[in-house]
């Protein structure tokens, strides 16, 4: 009777395949925030240019507002919890800017950003 050996990469396989999907997520979140540049409120670019992405691993944050910019969530909701935001200076750009931009490349799924 032959002898059968078995090799198991499982264990490289899978670690490859994690790299490669952490890869790709870090791919869409640039994505979602290189969209959401384009649709947030502007008169000077202050608020565009406060837009980062963040973390490691399997999770992604993207953020804008920080030091000095601190109304980046009252334009993302489209209020100060006194005042509506309704005319904004530059045509195509309004709130939920960020949650829109995210909607729009979680429709696309992760694959388009993979390695």
């Amino acid at each position: 009777m032959p002898n059968v050996t078995l090799i198991d990469h499982s264990a490289t396989w899978l670690k490859q395949e994690e790299a490669r999907l952490q890869t790709g997520l870090g791919r869409m979140a640039q994505a979602i925030l290189a969209t959401a540049r384009v649709k947030v409120p502007r008169k000077v670019g202050n608020l565009a240019n406060t837009g980062r992405v963040s973390g490691t691993g399997n999770e992604r944050k993207i953020s804008f507002g920080g030091q000095g910019v601190k109304y980046a969530h009252a334009q993302e909701v489209g209020t100060n919890g006194r005042v509506v935001f309704k005319r904004y200076t530059t045509p195509g750009t309004g709130k939920q800017y960020l949650e829109k931009a995210g909607e729009t490349i979680a429709k696309k799924g992760i694959k388009p950003y993979l390695p």
